[in-house]
């Protein structure tokens, strides 16, 4: 009896067990289904939130975070950081009102910070830090960057590539420019951000990017790096380089003939001014003629005109491409005591008509009468003594052709049109050249006026 009692005491705490263990495990599976849940719901969200208050984009399988319009900056100091909203602010140098152009770049937990080699976080970036960064556009001045450099200097260089050592990530060149630099043995270490672009200078900025080994020795390539010195003409440490682009073909110049280069318009020096020269910009997409013994010093934004003693000649090129392809040419560099205010270029899609704005005033179609012997319009530069001429080669991007009381001409009125009406864009549906006869007398008067 005490036996059947003992028993009968046993199944009530059996059965408690029973439920314990079976709500136990159904708590498990409920919780487990929650955060199964809460997982695939959180795959859902594009935007959250790291431990350190980090913006991140959730991508989604195989999507990368960095989408959109990218860009690369060349280095310029922070003037400001937000550390509760991770982003900082970088003023760019513009050609256009307001002539600064404060930019704004997010950090996320994917984008990589560096100094040398070391790999640093947001929390090291200071006000004043000098940055090369490359991002993807989120907006209106506003971007997501995916790679920061602290630098304390850069620089640009035309190269030969001499030797190429995939394993080692480097390249031996010899440079070609800048001038002083000419001849100069240099080694070109590649990294992680390197990015290496190839292709015909008519792609422009849709030359592919390839790996290092799509390069071969004897190609001809832009190169931009950034070191860690004061100054790159004392620096004796290390560059990186950031950016190398190889256009090909590469057309041979006057007076720079890197090996590898190619001759081109050689046949139509002599077949139209002998003591004339024809200079080509493939990527910008115009070409003009000069006198055979100057020489054309080719810049970031343009050319200048040396003479054949090697004197400045104060005839220049400048290439410009507004953002919003209003191209302003500031009252300042006329000056007031002659009437001149601000002016505004801009092409009119709607009625397909070149307008002009002066100051605050209505817009008006401008003055289209005079043409480059390309059939490009000429339009007022707004500078001092008319020394200043513009040349629309599309709706985005122009050429201004000026010069300098100071120059050659030695403030000759519309001295530079001389140069200008040479002008010839290398796409021929873009405008409708004069005949032969009439483009070679165009040339025989630069080389007069000039002369040569």
């Amino acid at each position: 009896m005490k036996n059947s009692q003992k028993g009968f005491a046993l199944i009530p705490l059996v059965i408690i067990l029973a439920l314990l263990i079976i709500g136990g495990g159904t708590y498990i599976v409920l919780q487990n289904k929650v955060a199964q849940k809460d997982d695939s719901r959180a795959q859902n969200i594009p935007v959250t939130t790291d431990n350190n208050q980090n913006t991140v984009v959730n991508p989604s399988n195989n999507q990368s975070v960095f989408v959109g319009t990218k860009k690369t900056f060349l280095p310029e100091k922070i003037v400001s950081i937000d550390t509760s909203r991770k982003t900082f602010v970088v003023n760019y140098e513009s050609r256009q009102t307001p002539f600064t152009i404060p930019t704004e770049f997010s950090v996320i937990s994917e984008t990589t910070i560096k100094k040398e080699n070391n790999i640093l976080n947001f929390s090291n970036l200071a006000v004043n830090d000098v940055v090369w960064i490359r991002a993807y556009e989120k907006g209106q001045d506003k971007y997501v960057a995916k790679n920061i450099i602290i630098t304390n200097d850069w620089r640009s260089s035309q190269v030969i590539i001499k030797k190429i050592e995939t394993s080692q990530h480097k390249i031996t060149a010899e440079v070609f420019l800048p001038p002083q630099r000419r001849r100069e043995q240099t080694i070109l270490t590649i990294i992680p951000e390197t990015e290496i672009r190839k292709g015909e200078a008519k792609e422009r900025q849709n030359r592919k990017i390839v790996g290092l080994n799509n390069l071969a020795v004897g190609d001809i390539a832009g190169i931009i790096e950034v070191g860690f010195g004061v100054h790159p003409a004392d620096d004796k440490g290390s560059f990186y380089t950031t950016e190398i682009d190889v256009v090909g073909p590469y057309y041979c110049e006057q007076y720079l003939k890197p090996t590898g280069c190619i001759e081109k318009d050689q046949g139509q020096s002599s077949s139209l001014v002998p003591t004339m020269s024809k200079y080509t910009d493939a990527d910008f997409g115009f070409s003009f003629w000069y006198p055979s013994s100057w020489r054309v010093a080719v810049g970031h934004y343009g050319v200048e005109l040396y003479d054949s003693q090697g004197r400045d000649t104060d005839l220049g090129i400048t290439k410009n491409t507004p953002t919003n392809g209003k191209l302003l040419l500031p009252g300042y560099a006329c000056g007031p005591a002659e009437g001149c205010v601000d002016l505004t270029y801009y092409f009119d899609a709607t009625t397909h008509t070149w307008m002009e704005q002066r100051g605050t005033q209505t817009p008006i179609p401008t003055n289209v009468s005079t043409n480059t012997m390309g059939g490009l319009h000429m339009l007022n530069g707004n500078i001092r003594f008319g020394l200043g001429t513009v040349i629309p080669l599309s709706a985005h991007n122009f050429l201004m052709v000026d010069a300098s009381p100071g120059g050659l001409g030695g403030g000759e009125h519309n001295f530079q049109d001389y140069l200008a009406k040479t002008i010839v864009a290398t796409d021929p549906s873009v405008a409708t050249p004069v005949s032969l006869v009439e483009q070679t007398a165009t040339i025989q008067a630069e080389a007069t006026k000039y002369g040569n």
